[in-house]
């Protein structure tokens, strides 16, 4: 209950903050509740100043709280580059962004690849990537789409 308490809260704030809640965890410790929230901006790009912000309020609205009398620790931060997508709001949030997925069955022969997000539509992701193609003696460079049914994505973080 104190979890719900707490995620109520929190994304009540990250709301008001025109802000998306990606996912809130808590463990647990001798010295009270570890609160981790990761939030973000719909389609990406939370700033430090406004991880610093979103801090400041949640410390402000929990020390407020008469249902909560116990001391915590709390984290806020981005999903990070590095984080795993698996959701169309993990998608959204790195539009036009390079992707790198490891399929779970291979589409048009490939079980990597890498390429730009271009679209998130209902149960898939659309990119767009580079292949080479050998045209006579010639290799050339073409752009191409392809779109990957979210269920066959196996892995899918985002390129450093």
């Amino acid at each position: 209950q104190l979890q719900q308490q707490i995620k109520q809260l929190v994304k009540s704030l990250i709301e008001k903050m025109g802000l998306e809640l990606v996912v809130i965890k808590m463990n647990y410790s001798k010295g009270g509740p570890l609160i981790d929230v990761y939030a973000d901006r719909r389609c990406g790009g939370i700033t430090l100043k406004e991880c610093a912000s979103l801090n400041k309020g949640i410390v402000e609205e929990l020390d407020q709280a008469d249902w909560l009398d116990l001391n915590y620790s709390l984290t806020v931060s981005s999903p990070g580059l590095d984080w795993p997508l698996k959701t169309e709001k993990d998608f959204l949030r790195t539009m036009n962004r390079e992707v790198k997925f490891v399929l779970s069955d291979p589409i048009e022969k490939k079980h990597k690849i890498i390429g730009d997000i271009k679209e998130v539509t209902n149960g898939g992701v659309t990119i767009t990537f580079s292949e080479k193609e050998k045209v006579g003696k010639k290799k050339i460079e073409k752009i191409k789409e392809l779109y990957i049914p979210i269920e066959k994505i196996e892995t899918a973080v985002q390129v450093l």
